[in-house]
C-alpha cells in the first residue's frame, strides 16, 4: 500500500534543500511504500532509480529517520505500472515514414562523455531514448555552443531507432524549420499550410534544434506551437534545444510555459577532469593516443568553455606534429594552442561585487545607488551594463544577477541583459564604454 501523506511529508522536507523543478522531476512521480520491515520507493524507470539513488537517498533515509522514527531498510525501485510508449504502436502514420538522413549515426550515447556538467541533461536523454515518452514532454536542453546538445539529440534518435525499428523520426535545425514554413505561410494558401501540418502528424519523435533562432519570427513560431501541440495531445515526444532557458527565451509566455512545463535540463561547460575524459575518448576515435599529462595540458590551457573548440585544439596539436614528424607533446602544444591565439591568459578572478564596483567608477554613480531601487537614467544604463556583465562574463543565472541588485526577479534582469545587447549591435559609443569596462575587469 502506498503511503502517499507520508511521501508527501519527505517531499516537504525536501524542498528545504532541493530545488523545486528537480523536485518535480525526479521525486514526485515516485511513490512509497512502508510496511514496518522495509521501506520502498517506486521510481518510473531505470535513470529515475539510478539518479535518486545517487543524489537523493541518503537524505530520504535521514528524514524518515530523523522526523518519522522510521529505521527499516529504504530501496528503490522501478515501479511495473509505468511502461515505455512504443512508438511504432502509437502512431498511426498518414504521410509514410519520416526520413532520418539528416541524423548522424556516429553520435550515440556510448561515445558522449557523461560527466557532472551534463549529467542531469543525459539522464533524461536516455530516459527519452527508452520510450518514455509521457514522462518527458518536451524535453529541453539548454546551453552555451559546442558543449554536446545536439550530440545527445543524435543519441537519442539513434536509440530510438534501435530500439523501436518502426518509429518515425524527425530532426529539423530552426533554419530549415523557418525555410520549409516560410515558404508555406507565403502564399497564404490555408490549404497548403494545412498541408505542411499533416506532414508531422506522422511523427513519433519530433526533434528541433537551437530553437533561439525562431524568436520574433511570429508566424513560423506560430506555426511550430500548432505543430507542437498537436504532437503533445498525440502523446508524441518532443525534443528542443537551445542556448536559452525557456524563462529566457524571446517568445510569447504561453510557448515559454509550454516549453518549461515538461523537463528542462542545463548542460553545463565540462569542469577540468571532464575536459580530459573528452579528450581522451576524442583522440582514440580520431585514430591516435594522447598521454594525461598532454590531455591535462591542453584542458587547463585553452581557453574556451566550448567542447567543439577543444577538440579543434587537440586537431591542431595532432596536425603539428604530424606535419614535423615528431611526437605529441605539451611543448608542441604549448605552441599550437599559442600560434591560434587559444591559450588560456593568466587568470583573473573577478567577483561580482569587484565587477559592479568597476562599473559604478566607470559611471561616476555611487555603489549604493546602483544596486538601489533607483530608475533614473543615469543609474539604469550602469546598471543594466553591469547586469549584462554578470550574466556574459561570469556566467551567471538571471536570479543571481537579481539577488545583487535588490533581489529583482528574472524578468527584470532578462530585460536589462536583453536591452543591452540589442544596443551594442547599433550603438558604437556604448560597444566601446562597455568594453573598456570589460578590458579594465577581465584584462
Amino acid at each position: 500500500m502506498h503511503d502517499q501523506s507520508l511521501w508527501e511529508g519527505v517531499l516537504t522536507k525536501m524542498s528545504q534543500h532541493v530545488k523545486e523543478e528537480l523536485i518535480n522531476t525526479w521525486l514526485r512521480p515516485a511513490k512509497i511504500s512502508a510496511d514496518g520491515d522495509a521501506v520502498n520507493i517506486f521510481v518510473p524507470h531505470k535513470f529515475a532509480k539510478t539518479w535518486v539513488e545517487r543524489e537523493y537517498l541518503e537524505h530520504i533515509r535521514k528524514i524518515l529517520q530523523d522526523d518519522y522514527g522510521i529505521d527499516s531498510p529504504v530501496q528503490v525501485q522501478i515501479s511495473q505500472v509505468v511502461v515505455p510508449v512504443q512508438p511504432q504502436q502509437a502512431a498511426t502514420p498518414k504521410t509514410g515514414k519520416v526520413s532520418n538522413s539528416s541524423i548522424d549515426s556516429i553520435f550515440t550515447f556510448d561515445n558522449f562523455v557523461n560527466g557532472d556538467s551534463n549529467n542531469f541533461a543525459y539522464s533524461a536523454a536516455q530516459a527519452v531514448a527508452e520510450g518514455n515518452f509521457s514522462i518527458y514532454n518536451p524535453l529541453y536542453i539548454y546551453g552555451g555552443t559546442g558543449l554536446g546538445k545536439t550530440h545527445l539529440m543524435y543519441a537519442i534518435a539513434n536509440k530510438v531507432r534501435e530500439k523501436f525499428p518502426k518509429s518515425n523520426i524527425m530532426y529539423m535545425t530552426s533554419d530549415a524549420f523557418t525555410k520549409e514554413m516560410v515558404s508555406t505561410i507565403r502564399g497564404h494558401d490555408q490549404e497548403k499550410i494545412e498541408s505542411a501540418k499533416d506532414r508531422f502528424k506522422a511523427v513519433d519523435l519530433f526533434m528541433l534544434d537551437d530553437i533561439q533562432f525562431l524568436e520574433k519570427r511570429e508566424k513560423t513560431l506560430e506555426l511550430f506551437f500548432n505543430i507542437f501541440n498537436d504532437l503533445h495531445l498525440q502523446r508524441r515526444q518532443v525534443v528542443i534545444t537551445s542556448d536559452k532557458s525557456p524563462q529566457e527565451i524571446d517568445m510569447e509566455e504561453r510557448m515559454r510555459s509550454r516549453f518549461a512545463s515538461g523537463f528542462q535540463a542545463e548542460v553545463n561547460p565540462p569542469a577540468v577532469e571532464e575536459k580530459v575524459a573528452i579528450l581522451m575518448q576524442k583522440s582514440e576515435e580520431l585514430g591516435f593516443s594522447i598521454d594525461s599529462t598532454l590531455a591535462f595540458y591542453l584542458a587547463e590551457n585553452v581557453d574556451t568553455k566550448n567542447v567543439r573548440d577543444l577538440i579543434g585544439a587537440l586537431k591542431r596539436v595532432h596536425l603539428y606534429a604530424s606535419v614535423q614528424h615528431v611526437e605529441m607533446s605539451v611543448e608542441l602544444a604549448e605552441k599550437a594552442i599559442s600560434d591560434s591565439g587559444q591559450r588560456r591568459k593568466a587568470n583573473i578572478v573577478v567577483s561580482p561585487q569587484q565587477l559592479i564596483t568597476v562599473v559604478s567608477d566607470a559611471y561616476n554613480v555611487k555603489l549604493s545607488d546602483l544596486v538601489s531601487k533607483k530608475r533614473t537614467h543615469s543609474i539604469v544604463l550602469p546598471r543594466q551594463v553591469a547586469m549584462f556583465l554578470m550574466k556574459e562574463r561570469l556566467n551567471l543565472s538571471l536570479k543571481e544577477i537579481g539577488m545583487h541588485f535588490g533581489g529583482r526577479d528574472h524578468s527584470t534582469v532578462k530585460y536589462a541583459v536583453d536591452s543591452i545587447r540589442n544596443q551594442l549591435a547599433t550603438d558604437e559609443y556604448l560597444k566601446e564604454h562597455v568594453e573598456k569596462i570589460s578590458k579594465k575587469t577581465f584584462g
